[in-house]
């Protein structure tokens, strides 16, 4: 290893640390002035291995978002930030963005494969070597890439201080700026056309400054589209019991900013509702209610005198037992109807239902309203 490179470089991790120095301090190897690649260039392609001994390759991951952390084991400031990379890694694991640990410039003594076992990281590490940092003109650790999903570079930035928060405020903004939004998946689009949020929120009157729950949000297909009908000024609880999709719902409203939007994570017999809600709405959710009264009951609480209730729900014919439309995923307009309306909301109207064709679910559409004082 050449040791002028090994301290040369060592003066970015000292930067992180707090001591100043000069940017042009912080170069790599002696000698080699290397030139960043540019924002908007095609990225270098790589193939390297990982510790198992496979093979991963920059060109196979076209589609997907590839974020890079060039990594040194010798770097102070390198495994201060791991923990952040970890986090960031766990965070969009259900989505289409990797993350790759790049291991160069390794100390003499550094073994890759007993560090992780000690160590492990929830990115992917890779063996890199210094063909790929001249590629990329890397001439410091720790630096981080964003590639989009054309594989062209998004961002690019060698970090001279260590502040994890901005760091991770920087690389957040960067990936939603290239991940396709949830709202522009093909699946999305399709249910945009067939579920009508729009004409939803019309028939219900949802206007700016209402406070709203959506009762069995999952990760927020209503509650975001809520969010923008009621604005900043307004309030949407996201409510579900599954502790997954609440946290999804929470993900989403950090890195969008969206302090209108919060999330509930409900028990089986209580939804945890605010108080003074202008509208309740649940989709596809009510007949997965088993105590159904009590959960009504909390509803009618919640709401304000002549604050209303939106039902979507799947249509079925009656005459079974109520646990069997649990199964069915369905139930009825007339039983959900009737179950509603003997906790004292007033049946409003039925508009226009809705039909999933991926599903072939036919849904229909009632409003119930809180009585006035």
């Amino acid at each position: 290893m050449n040791t002028r490179k090994f301290v040369l470089l060592g003066v970015v991790c000292l930067a992180g640390l707090g001591i100043q120095v000069h940017a042009q301090s912080s170069r790599g190897p002696a000698g080699i002035n290397r030139k960043e690649v540019a924002v908007g260039a095609a990225a270098p392609d790589w193939r390297l291995k990982t510790v198992e001994g496979e093979t991963v390759a920059l060109s196979e991951l076209r589609g997907k978002v590839v974020v890079l952390d060039f990594w040194a084991n010798w770097c102070g400031p390198c495994h201060k930030l791991t923990p952040l990379f970890d986090q960031l890694a766990r965070e969009y694991q259900n989505q289409p963005v990797r993350f790759f640990t790049l291991s160069i410039w390794p100390g003499p003594e550094f073994n890759p494969q007993a560090f992780l076992k000690k160590q492990p990281m929830a990115s992917t590490f890779l063996i890199g070597d210094d063909a790929v940092a001249s590629n990329y003109g890397i001439w410091g650790v720790p630096t981080y890439i964003v590639i989009d999903q054309e594989g062209k570079v998004a961002y690019f930035h060698t970090l001279l201080v260590v502040d994890a928060e901005a760091l991770g405020k920087r690389l957040r903004e960067a990936i939603e700026k290239v991940l396709p939004k949830e709202q522009d998946t093909e699946r999305v689009r399709k249910r945009d056309e067939w579920q009508r949020p729009a004409e939803v929120f019309d028939a219900l009157a949802v206007k700016p400054g209402h406070r709203v729950a959506d009762i069995g949000s999952g990760w927020g297909y209503f509650t975001f589209r809520l969010a923008g009908r009621v604005g900043a000024e307004g309030k949407v609880f996201a409510v579900d019991i599954d502790e997954e999709a609440i946290n999804k719902v929470r993900q989403r409203k950090e890195r969008e900013n969206l302090k209108q939007v919060e999330a509930i994570l409900s028990a089986a017999d209580d939804p945890r509702l605010p108080p003074d809600l202008d509208l309740v709405l649940i989709v596809d959710s009510y007949h997965e209610f088993r105590d159904y009264d009590r959960i009504m009951q909390a509803v009618f609480r919640a709401l304000k005198p002549g604050g209303r209730l939106g039902l979507i729900d799947g249509e079925e014919p009656s005459g079974k037992p109520r646990t069997e439309y649990h199964r069915l995923h369905v139930i009825p307009a007339e039983l959900a109807r009737e179950e509603i309306t003997r906790h004292g909301f007033v049946f409003k109207e039925s508009r226009p239902g809705f039909y999933d064709q991926e599903y072939g679910k036919k849904m229909y559409f009632l409003i119930f309203e809180k009585p006035g004082e």
